[in-house]
C-alpha cells in the first residue's frame, strides 16, 4: 500500500507549484517572521519623562533646618556648690542643672608660636670619597649623600 504513496510523492516533487499558491505561503511566513511595528512604544518614553518630572516636583521638600540659639559663654566660671554632706557612701553624683563651660582664653594670652630658625645646611666631609653628610636641624638626622652612584640596582641587589 506504500509503493502508490510513495509514487504520487514523487509525481507531486517532480511538478511545480502554482505561483499563486507559492506566493501566498510566502507572505504567510514573512508575516510570521517579519518583527511587528509597535509605534505606541515611541509615546511611553515622553510620557514616563513627564510621569518622572511630576513626581519630582509633587514630594515634598525637606524641611529648612531651624537656625540654632546663640548660646552665651559666661565670662567667670559659676560658683563651686556647697559642700552637701554624704549620706552614704554609695551615693550618686547629681548632675549639674546648668553645663559647665570654661571661658576661652583671650588672643593675649595664648601662647605666641615660635617661628623656626632659618636654617642653612651645612656639607661635611665622611673621609670617604664616595659619601658626603649634609647636616640638618635635626641631630637625630644624618643625611648622607652619595657622590657616586654610576650603576642602579634593583630589589634584589642585581645590577644593571
Amino acid at each position: 500500500m506504500t509503493g502508490w504513496l510513495d509514487k504520487s510523492l514523487q509525481q507531486l516533487a517532480a511538478e511545480d507549484p502554482p505561483a499563486d499558491a507559492l506566493a501566498e505561503v510566502r507572505s504567510r511566513v514573512l508575516d510570521q517572521v517579519r518583527p511587528k511595528r509597535r509605534p505606541w512604544l515611541w509615546y511611553l518614553v515622553p510620557a514616563a519623562a513627564a510621569a518622572s518630572l511630576a513626581i519630582w516636583f509633587a514630594l515634598p521638600r525637606p524641611a529648612a533646618t531651624p537656625a540654632r540659639p546663640t548660646v552665651e559663654i559666661a565670662a567667670q566660671a559659676p560658683a563651686p556648690p556647697a559642700a552637701v554632706p554624704v549620706e552614704s557612701p554609695r551615693a550618686e553624683p547629681s548632675a549639674p542643672s546648668e553645663p559647665v563651660r570654661r571661658p576661652r582664653p583671650a588672643p593675649a594670652q595664648i601662647a605666641k608660636v615660635e617661628t623656626a630658625k632659618t636654617f642653612q645646611p651645612r656639607i661635611l666631609p665622611t673621609g670617604s670619597p664616595d659619601f658626603v653628610q649634609i647636616e640638618s636641624g635635626n641631630p637625630d638626622v644624618v643625611i648622607l649623600w652619595s657622590m657616586n652612584s654610576p650603576k642602579i640596582s634593583d630589589q634584589s641587589g642585581e645590577n644593571k
